[in-house]
């Protein structure tokens, strides 16, 4: 069985629920792929985050689909991929 990993932050897709397959690209969840929309030039200077954004504790992507949140105790993540590899 391939092995298949974010185009992202680079997770180990463990659950395919919530992969998103983004113009070829695989993306561990709706929040990476939506990180790597946002890494253009555009109106916002703190593009891709702002300070107090909630970030993933595996990769840092900031999350905006919380959906697919997971949480360890205080520590939140943007899908049970980085949730599995922070285990």
């Amino acid at each position: 069985m391939a092995t298949t990993r974010c185009d992202h932050c680079g997770a180990l897709i463990q659950d395919s629920a919530t992969m998103v397959d983004h113009g070829g690209r695989i993306f561990c969840c709706a929040n990476c792929s939506e990180a790597v929309e946002q890494q253009g030039s555009g109106s916002d200077p703190q593009t891709p985050g702002h300070e107090n954004d909630l970030r993933c504790r595996h990769c840092g992507t900031v999350i905006t689909d919380e959906s697919t949140m997971m949480a360890r105790g205080d520590d939140p993540f943007c899908c049970g991929n980085c949730y599995q590899m922070a285990a």
